[in-house]
């Protein structure tokens, strides 16, 4: 029995005590972690970079931490390292691979076979530490930390980069390290928009990084479609405008993805972290009020969309506007509020209508992801008025747009509205509201990667009169049922602003 192989037996078997225990150790994961074997390809020939592992021990007895690691060939290894109550150790790139007796590590991991680590560190009972991740830049000291992933959504199979650098920017070269964190081979797929927000002329790139694998991608190789490390479909193409690329990482296996960034003087940068507030107030909030109606919901998407479902005693109103952040915690929003159920027909004189949209306001406190309060003004003919709300976030808005689980037929729980969905979005249905009975038909596409929220504008077969409708559906989980994602809270609104409908749809299940 090879020696990695006798290690990935034992770790098991440490595995299983783990969990039997009463316990259940929390692994940490360092996605980078250079080899001291292998030249590292993020740096220039004058220079050396080194990993280093700083890992504390917050509890109060001596812990017995697992360092498992996988290099980028996925070969398996690991070693244990002796961490003394409320003691921190700092093990760099030769320590963790050659081992360090001073420092309580007797045996390392060993050479790399290709490239460089993956990390995943645990104690071996109910102690707790804390591992990050560095690389050290010779001879000047400079430190980056290598912890910071991209931001993903779909449990790992989609993934978003906010920066990236052409290949034309020789002086500040940008790499994407995927990682497969699964047990199967990963399909993955990434694509490409410039500052101007027009896609990659060359289309996307495909790939396929076998289980446990990791790779680095350069933008020269992501724009030529050719890399000395793994085969390459397609190309983005050469970027022909100013600016930088934002890119889109698609996975049918859970991956990590990095954006890291190097210069001629070997300085190594991660790019990877998103701004930290970014989603705030993005989300889907159940709303109630004090005047004893529930019931209500508001969508607040990324591109500062504001979408409602506002009850009153006698009646729905849909609201369609823009939301943002008043200050760190607060959001304020402004647009139009609609009495659900009415459409009318064109009219050339646009006269006021019964139902059409009226001014609305809104001014929150708000904890991110947990709760909102506060005033919301809807004009009345004329006379504002004023209803303090109160909200908490749900569950499910947030797993990841998936056009693939949107599939289905799609039924409103009152009224006559349905939808059918193919696997790429494309759908037909049928709504009648009043007067009107309409055949729908248009594609739905996803507002943000991490978020179950679609939209699609069309023009819609309608009695007694067409209509240029935009459609926003937002897939949220039902209560007790977490992870179906077959319910739907659906906003239509007119194009010409006179009129609206708000409905909740639930998905037909295969049995």
């Amino acid at each position: 029995m090879t020696n990695r192989l006798l290690a990935q037996v034992m770790i098991a078997i440490a595995g299983l005590w783990i969990s039997s225990g009463s316990v259940l150790a929390q692994k940490h994961l360092l996605p980078l972690f250079l080899s001291a074997s292998n030249t590292s390809q993020h740096s220039a020939s004058s220079v050396r970079q080194e990993s280093f592992v700083r890992i504390i021990n917050h509890s109060d007895e001596e812990a017995l931490v697992v360092i498992e690691g996988y290099d980028d060939a996925g070969e398996y290894s690991y070693a244990e390292l002796l961490l003394g109550a409320k003691r921190t150790v700092h093990l760099n790139s030769e320590d963790v691979e050659n081992g360090n007796a001073e420092k309580n590590l007797p045996i390392g991991l060993g050479p790399s076979t290709k490239g460089h680590w993956r990390l995943h560190l645990f104690a071996r009972g109910k102690q707790h530490i804390e591992p990050a991740a560095y690389i050290r830049t010779r001879p000047d000291g400079f430190l980056t930390s290598m912890s910071a992933v991209a931001p993903f959504s779909n449990r790992g199979k989609r993934h978003g980069v906010s920066i990236f650098n052409p290949a034309s920017n020789v002086n500040q070269r940008s790499w994407l390290r995927l990682v497969n964190m699964a047990y199967d081979d990963a399909e993955i797929t990434i694509s490409g928009v410039d500052d101007a927000g027009v896609p990659a002329p060359g289309g996307v790139v495909r790939l396929s990084l076998p289980r446990d694998q990791a790779v680095a991608l350069t933008s020269e190789a992501l724009e030529s479609g050719i890399s000395d490390d793994i085969e390459l479909t397609g190309s983005l193409g050469e970027k022909l405008a100013s600016g930088k690329w934002q890119l889109e990482v698609v996975s049918d296996q859970p991956i990590i993805v990095m954006s890291l960034l190097d210069t001629p003087t070997g300085h190594l940068s991660n790019l990877s972290a998103p701004k930290p507030d970014y989603r705030s107030p993005v989300g889907l909030w159940e709303v109630g009020f004090e005047d004893g109606l529930t019931g209500g919901y508001l969508v607040f998407a990324p591109d500062n969309r504001l979408h409602g479902w506002v009850p009153e005693t006698d009646l729905v109103r849909v609201l369609d506007g823009e939301a943002s952040e008043w200050s760190y915690d607060e959001l304020a929003g402004s647009g139009l509020a609609y009495v659900s159920g009415t459409l009318v027909a064109d009219d050339i004189d646009l006269r006021p209508v019964d139902g059409a949209g009226q001014a609305l306001g809104l001014r929150a406190e708000y904890r991110a992801d947990d709760w909102m309060r506060g005033p919301i003004f809807i004009d009345h003919d004329g006379e504002p008025h004023v209803r303090e709300l109160f909200g908490s976030a749900l569950n499910g808005f947030d797993r990841g747009a998936d056009l693939m689980s949107l599939a289905g037929t799609w039924t409103a729980d009152e009224g006559d509205f349905s939808l059918s969905v193919e696997s790429e979005g494309e759908f037909n249905g049928s709504l009648q509201v009043g007067d009107f009975d309409c055949e729908l038909s248009g594609v739905l596409t996803d507002v943000h990667p991490a978020l179950a929220l679609y939209r699609s504008a069309m023009r819609a077969n309608c009695t007694p009169a067409d209509k240029n409708l935009e459609m926003t559906l937002a897939v949220v989980d039902r209560p007790n049922a977490p992870g179906l994602g077959d319910r739907a809270l659906v906003f239509v609104v007119a194009s010409d602003k006179r009129g609206a409908v708000g409905v909740a749809l639930t998905r037909q299940l295969s049995p």
